[in-house]
């Protein structure tokens, strides 16, 4: 099985299509190797204490080389803090310092980031291929006597173990270790971790998520199904009567933010419309990012932006977004998962406060085949709209689209409430605590 490139795939450990090591050549091997070289002295050069973990700990100690059937490289830090709203402090900030670096980051937790490489070729001719990347984690000790290596590892460990660092080689790469290679193989992993197992699938423990996924969130919700919708290609025909609206719209300022942009042919088209405006299409899916790019366009740009992060909300600081600007989403409220909707609510409040206008498109039925593993089968009723607009000091007007459909596709404007009812609801709520 191969990609539309003709890059080999193959089932990785999480049961998803990936590029094997194995499929990407020597020479590309050799990179990763040397790249994630790099990134351990880096780490270290930020007084941290980074080991390999992963699939790199079990491949190097097996067989001295990069496993043939993974597709990354594993590098963690042990924290010396012990508390995981530290840690997490911790790591965001080294993620920060990574990017000053000259890396690429893609934060998929507070304690999990993904460093991201281009491609490499195996001739003299300019780097291709599938290009490679590598997990770098946080991990800690806590004082219930566990070590704790998000997403996967909770178990316990002492001190002694771990430190001081071993070493593992591979392919003449030498990469430090903890101390009981055996016992971090047996508890990532199980005690059968010197036996390779074809389909092998890790399994996070669900006592171990209820621990982490509080603790650290996840960045992910449903990135994988949007990565994987814009890759092959799938019509976004389902979206068009929300284009068409939302182009028919007027807007006022000289910038709009199309939330959720997926492939872009929204945001082209409002610069299309009047080609003196900019237009910021933002996405979290690298897919999308990627494919709406490849044609660049005056007045017309793309960047990456995490609603399920509360970072989301300084856009207009990030992406230099200064006086009125609007927003635009077509299928987006209805496809977030809560947290995230509620940073979109909360951007959308700001562009109304900078003076612009917002406009969104939703459905207001779920698909007949509605499922948590596909979110454009989801919905929001209007009265949902309604309450957590409220919420957030807004109002909704609503208009039809498509009395024929099934999923009622529904056009909203928001405007801000006056007086806003959560600054009344604030106030109230700061007069009773005073209140003896």
């Amino acid at each position: 099985m191969a990609d539309p490139d003709g890059h080999q795939l193959m089932v990785n450990k999480w049961g998803r299509l990936g590029h094997a090591l194995e499929a990407m050549g020597s020479e590309a091997q050799r990179r990763i190797l040397e790249d994630a070289t790099r990134v351990v002295a880096d780490l270290t050069e930020l007084g941290l204490r980074p080991f390999a973990v992963g699939g790199t700990l079990l491949g190097g100690v097996r067989d001295g080389k990069l496993l043939p059937h993974d597709d990354d490289a594993d590098i963690a830090y042990l924290s010396s803090h012990t508390n995981p709203a530290d840690v997490a402090l911790e790591s965001l900030r080294v993620g920060h310092r990574l990017s000053d670096l000259g890396y690429q980051v893609l934060h998929h937790s507070a304690v999990h980031m993904q460093l991201t490489f281009p491609g490499v070729a195996n001739t003299s001719e300019p780097a291709s291929g599938p290009g490679h990347y590598i997990d770098v984690f946080a991990a800690f000790f806590t004082s219930d006597g566990n070590i704790n290596q998000p997403f996967h590892v909770r178990a316990p460990m002492t001190e002694a173990q771990m430190l001081p660092f071993g070493s593992v080689a591979l392919d003449g790469f030498e990469f430090p270790a903890p101390a009981d290679v055996d016992h971090w193989l047996t508890i990532n992993y199980d005690k059968k971790w010197r036996t390779p197992i074809p389909g092998f699938k890790i399994v996070t423990p669900l006592e171990t998520r209820r621990r982490f996924e509080p603790w650290f969130g996840g960045f992910n919700f449903q990135r994988e199904y949007w990565d994987d919708r814009f890759a092959s290609g799938q019509s976004s025909a389902e979206w068009q009567t929300g284009r068409d609206w939302l182009v028919g719209q007027d807007f006022d300022t000289p910038f709009i933010v199309d939330l959720g942009c997926g492939l872009g042919e929204l945001s082209r088209q409002l610069m299309q419309k009047q080609p003196s405006r900019q237009v910021l299409g933002l996405d979290f899916s690298t897919a999308a990012l990627d494919r709406a790019a490849a044609t660049p366009a005056s007045n017309l740009s793309f960047g990456r932006l995490n609603l399920n992060r509360l970072q989301s909300i300084a856009l207009t600081r990030r992406f230099s977004i200064t006086g009125p600007f609007s927003v635009v989403a077509n299928h987006l409220f209805e496809e977030l998962g809560h947290h995230a909707r509620e940073n979109a609510w909360r951007i959308t409040r700001m562009s109304l406060r900078s003076g612009g206008s917002v406009f969104f498109v939703f459905n207001a039925r779920p698909a007949a085949d509605v499922s948590i593993d596909d979110p454009s089968g989801w919905h929001l009723t209007r009265d949902q709209v309604i309450a957590e607009a409220a919420r957030f000091g807004l109002t909704v007007d609503f208009v039809s689209l498509d009395s024929q459909s099934d999923r009622e596709p529904v056009g909203a404007q928001v405007r801000l409430a006056d007086p806003e009812p959560e600054l009344r609801t604030n106030d109230a709520m700061h007069t009773s605590r005073r209140t003896p």
